[in-house]
Protein backbone atom coordinates (compact mmCIF):
# COMPACT_ATOMS: atom_id res chain seq x y z
CA UNK A 1 0.00 0.00 0.00
CA UNK A 2 1.09 3.63 -0.19
CA UNK A 3 1.84 5.48 2.52
CA UNK A 4 -0.59 8.55 3.39
CA UNK A 5 0.20 11.76 2.42
CA UNK A 6 2.54 10.77 -0.16
CA UNK A 7 2.00 11.68 -4.02
CA UNK A 8 2.25 9.25 -6.60
CA UNK A 9 5.25 10.60 -8.25
CA UNK A 10 8.75 9.41 -7.06
CA UNK A 11 9.81 13.28 -7.75
CA UNK A 12 7.15 15.79 -7.52
CA UNK A 13 9.67 18.66 -7.89
CA UNK A 14 10.67 17.27 -11.43
CA UNK A 15 7.70 16.17 -12.96
CA UNK A 16 6.14 17.43 -16.21
CA UNK A 17 2.73 17.53 -14.07
CA UNK A 18 3.97 20.28 -12.34
CA UNK A 19 5.69 22.66 -14.62
CA UNK A 20 4.20 24.69 -16.71
CA UNK A 21 4.64 23.61 -20.61
CA UNK A 22 4.19 26.87 -22.82
CA UNK A 23 7.58 27.91 -23.06
CA UNK A 24 10.76 26.77 -22.56
CA UNK A 25 13.56 27.78 -20.64
CA UNK A 26 15.33 28.85 -23.15
CA UNK A 27 12.43 31.50 -23.88
CA UNK A 28 11.81 32.09 -20.76
CA UNK A 29 15.44 33.10 -20.19
CA UNK A 30 16.12 35.06 -23.87
CA UNK A 31 13.11 37.75 -23.38
CA UNK A 32 13.67 39.03 -20.56
CA UNK A 33 17.53 39.17 -21.09
CA UNK A 34 16.69 41.25 -25.14
CA UNK A 35 14.70 43.34 -22.91
CA UNK A 36 17.33 44.73 -20.64
CA UNK A 37 19.63 44.62 -23.34
CA UNK A 38 17.42 46.82 -24.96
CA UNK A 39 17.29 49.26 -22.07
CA UNK A 40 20.84 49.30 -21.52
CA UNK A 41 21.29 50.40 -25.27
CA UNK A 42 18.32 53.04 -24.92
CA UNK A 43 20.21 54.47 -21.36
CA UNK A 44 23.70 54.57 -23.17
CA UNK A 45 22.58 56.63 -26.10
CA UNK A 46 20.23 58.87 -23.98
CA UNK A 47 22.76 59.85 -22.02
CA UNK A 48 25.40 60.56 -24.64
CA UNK A 49 22.50 62.97 -26.15
CA UNK A 50 21.90 64.29 -22.59
CA UNK A 51 26.05 65.03 -22.38
CA UNK A 52 26.29 66.27 -25.52
CA UNK A 53 23.48 69.03 -25.52
CA UNK A 54 22.35 69.25 -22.32
CA UNK A 55 24.42 68.38 -19.68
CA UNK A 56 27.59 70.38 -18.36
CA UNK A 57 30.53 68.48 -17.24
CA UNK A 58 28.13 66.33 -15.03
CA UNK A 59 29.85 64.26 -11.75
CA UNK A 60 29.86 60.34 -11.14
CA UNK A 61 27.43 60.61 -8.58
CA UNK A 62 25.13 62.61 -10.86
CA UNK A 63 25.44 59.88 -14.01
CA UNK A 64 24.90 56.86 -11.91
CA UNK A 65 21.69 58.39 -10.02
CA UNK A 66 20.84 59.42 -13.89
CA UNK A 67 21.58 55.77 -15.34
CA UNK A 68 19.53 53.96 -12.90
CA UNK A 69 16.57 56.34 -13.11
CA UNK A 70 16.73 56.10 -16.98
CA UNK A 71 17.34 52.37 -16.79
CA UNK A 72 13.56 51.66 -15.49
CA UNK A 73 11.82 53.76 -17.66
CA UNK A 74 13.66 52.05 -20.35
CA UNK A 75 12.88 48.83 -19.34
CA UNK A 76 9.33 50.08 -20.06
CA UNK A 77 10.10 51.49 -23.22
CA UNK A 78 11.88 48.31 -24.31
CA UNK A 79 8.84 46.73 -23.64
CA UNK A 80 6.56 48.70 -25.76
CA UNK A 81 9.33 48.81 -28.38
CA UNK A 82 8.71 44.44 -28.48
CA UNK A 83 4.67 45.13 -28.49
CA UNK A 84 4.83 47.19 -31.25
CA UNK A 85 7.42 44.40 -33.07
CA UNK A 86 5.08 41.39 -32.09
CA UNK A 87 2.03 43.81 -33.32
CA UNK A 88 2.84 44.36 -36.52
CA UNK A 89 4.37 40.68 -37.04
CA UNK A 90 1.02 39.57 -36.46
CA UNK A 91 -0.78 42.26 -38.45
CA UNK A 92 1.84 41.19 -41.66
CA UNK A 93 0.78 37.32 -40.49
CA UNK A 94 -2.85 37.79 -40.29
CA UNK A 95 -2.61 36.70 -36.81
CA UNK A 96 -4.51 37.97 -33.26
CA UNK A 97 -1.86 38.82 -31.03
CA UNK A 98 -2.54 37.26 -27.51
CA UNK A 99 -3.13 40.00 -24.84
CA UNK A 100 -0.71 39.23 -21.55
CA UNK A 101 -3.74 38.60 -19.78
CA UNK A 102 -4.27 36.11 -22.27
CA UNK A 103 -0.86 34.57 -22.19
CA UNK A 104 -0.38 34.66 -18.32
CA UNK A 105 -2.87 31.63 -18.31
CA UNK A 106 -0.62 29.66 -19.69
CA UNK A 107 1.36 29.34 -17.38
CA UNK A 108 -0.96 26.97 -15.42
CA UNK A 109 0.57 23.38 -14.70
CA UNK A 110 -1.12 20.17 -16.69
CA UNK A 111 -1.89 18.97 -13.03
CA UNK A 112 -4.83 21.77 -13.26
CA UNK A 113 -5.24 23.31 -15.88
CA UNK A 114 -6.98 26.45 -16.50
CA UNK A 115 -9.67 24.96 -18.71
CA UNK A 116 -12.89 27.17 -18.21
CA UNK A 117 -16.34 25.18 -18.39
CA UNK A 118 -19.64 26.56 -18.40
CA UNK A 119 -23.30 25.79 -18.74
CA UNK A 120 -26.61 27.34 -20.25
CA UNK A 121 -30.12 25.99 -19.14
CA UNK A 122 -33.24 26.47 -21.11
CA UNK A 123 -36.59 25.00 -21.79
CA UNK A 124 -36.27 22.12 -24.40
CA UNK A 125 -36.69 22.62 -27.52
CA UNK A 126 -38.69 20.41 -30.27
CA UNK A 127 -36.02 20.95 -33.20
CA UNK A 128 -33.88 17.85 -33.74
CA UNK A 129 -30.39 17.99 -31.30
CA UNK A 130 -28.29 17.53 -35.19
CA UNK A 131 -29.99 20.51 -36.34
CA UNK A 132 -29.90 22.43 -32.83
CA UNK A 133 -26.18 21.99 -33.24
CA UNK A 134 -26.04 23.20 -36.83
CA UNK A 135 -27.93 26.09 -36.05
CA UNK A 136 -25.84 26.86 -32.96
CA UNK A 137 -22.65 26.75 -35.34
CA UNK A 138 -23.90 29.18 -38.22
CA UNK A 139 -25.33 31.90 -36.02
CA UNK A 140 -21.12 31.44 -34.04
CA UNK A 141 -19.67 32.24 -37.77
CA UNK A 142 -16.61 31.41 -38.38
CA UNK A 143 -14.86 34.82 -36.60
CA UNK A 144 -15.16 33.87 -33.15
CA UNK A 145 -12.85 31.95 -30.50
CA UNK A 146 -14.30 28.64 -31.64
CA UNK A 147 -12.35 28.86 -34.67
CA UNK A 148 -8.81 29.69 -33.98
CA UNK A 149 -5.98 27.93 -32.76
CA UNK A 150 -2.64 29.11 -30.74
CA UNK A 151 0.89 29.43 -32.84
CA UNK A 152 4.09 30.78 -31.09
CA UNK A 153 6.12 32.45 -33.21
CA UNK A 154 9.84 33.98 -31.43
CA UNK A 155 8.45 32.52 -28.13
CA UNK A 156 4.91 34.66 -28.60
CA UNK A 157 1.88 33.65 -29.17
CA UNK A 158 -0.95 34.30 -31.58
CA UNK A 159 -4.60 33.16 -32.47
CA UNK A 160 -4.96 31.71 -35.98
CA UNK A 161 -7.69 31.41 -37.60
CA UNK A 162 -8.71 27.44 -38.58
CA UNK A 163 -9.38 26.76 -42.43
CA UNK A 164 -11.84 24.44 -43.33
CA UNK A 165 -10.37 21.33 -43.24
CA UNK A 166 -9.30 22.17 -38.97
CA UNK A 167 -12.98 23.58 -38.61
CA UNK A 168 -14.58 20.62 -39.59
CA UNK A 169 -12.13 18.25 -37.86
CA UNK A 170 -12.81 20.40 -34.74
CA UNK A 171 -16.05 19.95 -34.97
CA UNK A 172 -15.93 15.97 -35.25
CA UNK A 173 -13.31 15.94 -32.12
CA UNK A 174 -14.78 18.92 -29.76
CA UNK A 175 -18.34 19.14 -30.03
CA UNK A 176 -21.25 16.38 -29.56
CA UNK A 177 -24.70 16.01 -28.39
CA UNK A 178 -24.98 13.34 -24.65
CA UNK A 179 -28.47 12.30 -24.87
CA UNK A 180 -27.32 10.24 -21.60
CA UNK A 181 -27.10 12.47 -19.12
CA UNK A 182 -30.30 13.77 -17.75
CA UNK A 183 -29.52 15.31 -14.17
CA UNK A 184 -27.49 18.07 -13.12
CA UNK A 185 -24.57 16.09 -11.52
CA UNK A 186 -24.30 13.56 -14.42
CA UNK A 187 -23.36 17.39 -16.16
CA UNK A 188 -20.92 18.50 -13.81
CA UNK A 189 -19.53 15.39 -12.97
CA UNK A 190 -18.94 15.42 -16.91
CA UNK A 191 -17.60 18.97 -16.95
CA UNK A 192 -14.89 18.23 -14.33
CA UNK A 193 -14.03 15.57 -16.43
CA UNK A 194 -13.57 17.09 -19.73
CA UNK A 195 -11.84 20.49 -17.59
CA UNK A 196 -9.11 17.77 -17.07
CA UNK A 197 -8.42 17.44 -20.50
CA UNK A 198 -5.11 19.34 -22.43
CA UNK A 199 -6.33 23.19 -23.23
CA UNK A 200 -3.00 24.57 -24.35
CA UNK A 201 -2.77 21.99 -27.94
CA UNK A 202 -1.71 24.20 -31.05
CA UNK A 203 -3.11 21.98 -33.58
CA UNK A 204 -6.11 22.19 -32.88
CA UNK A 205 -9.17 24.86 -31.01
CA UNK A 206 -9.34 23.58 -27.92
CA UNK A 207 -12.98 25.03 -27.34
CA UNK A 208 -15.19 21.97 -26.63
CA UNK A 209 -18.92 22.52 -26.91
CA UNK A 210 -21.99 19.88 -26.34
CA UNK A 211 -25.32 19.74 -26.14
CA UNK A 212 -27.55 17.88 -24.05
CA UNK A 213 -31.61 18.22 -25.05
CA UNK A 214 -32.99 15.79 -22.37
CA UNK A 215 -31.69 17.75 -18.69
CA UNK A 216 -34.43 16.81 -16.41
CA UNK A 217 -38.14 16.92 -16.69
CA UNK A 218 -38.27 20.01 -20.10
CA UNK A 219 -34.95 21.03 -20.13
CA UNK A 220 -31.89 20.92 -22.35
CA UNK A 221 -28.39 22.60 -21.59
CA UNK A 222 -24.78 23.92 -23.62
CA UNK A 223 -21.60 22.97 -22.20
CA UNK A 224 -18.97 24.62 -23.47
CA UNK A 225 -15.19 25.20 -22.08
CA UNK A 226 -12.21 26.49 -23.24
CA UNK A 227 -8.75 27.55 -21.97
CA UNK A 228 -8.56 30.53 -20.18
CA UNK A 229 -6.25 32.01 -22.38
CA UNK A 230 -9.39 31.49 -25.18
CA UNK A 231 -12.62 32.73 -23.23
CA UNK A 232 -13.36 33.46 -19.74
CA UNK A 233 -16.95 33.32 -18.24
CA UNK A 234 -17.97 36.29 -19.59
CA UNK A 235 -17.18 35.60 -23.10
CA UNK A 236 -18.40 32.54 -23.01
CA UNK A 237 -21.60 34.03 -21.83
CA UNK A 238 -21.32 36.64 -24.61
CA UNK A 239 -21.04 33.19 -26.79
CA UNK A 240 -24.70 31.91 -25.58
CA UNK A 241 -25.88 35.30 -26.03
CA UNK A 242 -24.99 35.62 -29.68
CA UNK A 243 -26.61 32.58 -30.67
CA UNK A 244 -30.18 33.22 -28.45
CA UNK A 245 -32.59 34.64 -29.83
CA UNK A 246 -31.98 38.21 -30.82
CA UNK A 247 -33.95 41.24 -28.29
CA UNK A 248 -32.93 44.91 -28.85
CA UNK A 249 -30.03 46.36 -27.55
CA UNK A 250 -31.63 48.51 -25.40
CA UNK A 251 -32.98 45.89 -23.26
CA UNK A 252 -29.90 43.94 -22.95
CA UNK A 253 -27.21 44.83 -19.92
CA UNK A 254 -22.88 44.52 -19.65
CA UNK A 255 -21.04 42.42 -20.43
CA UNK A 256 -23.51 41.09 -23.18
CA UNK A 257 -23.85 44.54 -24.97
CA UNK A 258 -21.98 47.76 -24.29
CA UNK A 259 -24.85 50.72 -23.93
CA UNK A 260 -24.21 53.29 -26.34
CA UNK A 261 -22.20 55.89 -24.75
CA UNK A 262 -24.29 59.24 -24.00
CA UNK A 263 -24.26 62.25 -26.27
CA UNK A 264 -24.06 65.27 -26.13
CA UNK A 265 -25.86 65.86 -29.61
Amino acid sequence: MRQQGRLPFKDPDNSPWFHQNAYTSAELFIHPIVTIVMAIILVWQTLLYLEANILTDPTFFSRCFLSWGLFWIMIFVAIFIKWCFFFTLGLVLGLEMMSPHDEFWLYDYPSNPCNVPSFLVFKRTKQKPEDFMENLFKSLGRSHRCSIKPVKILGKYYFQQLNDEEYARWKKTHTGIREDLKTDDELIEFGLKVKQLEGKTTDMCSVRVWYFPKLNEDEACIMAQGHHSYQDGISQMQSFYSFSDSIKQKDSEYPFFKKPRPSIF
